[in-house]
């Protein structure tokens, strides 16, 4: 499954302008629980994005939900 990651970082910068520490971590908290994988009976990842109103937040988490599903990662 890691083939899957590989490129995701790459793939997210060229669909939102963040700063290169935002994406690298948005896509490290997505890739997490696929990679070191989850104990089966515990929520498998929780994220709580913060950050001041306007700079992307809802934006980058769609992205990457929407690579993640043309990868066939997520099923949602």
């Amino acid at each position: 499954m890691n083939k899957n990651f590989d490129d995701l970082e790459i793939i997210l910068r060229e669909q939102w302008i963040g700063s290169i520490k935002d994406i690298s971590a948005l896509s490290k908290a997505f890739e997490r629980p696929y990679v070191r994988g989850y104990d089966k009976f515990k929520t498998r990842s929780a994220m709580l994005i913060i950050g001041p109103e306007s700079r992307g937040k809802v934006y980058g988490v769609r992205c990457i939900s929407n690579i993640m599903k043309k990868k066939m990662v997520l099923k949602i």
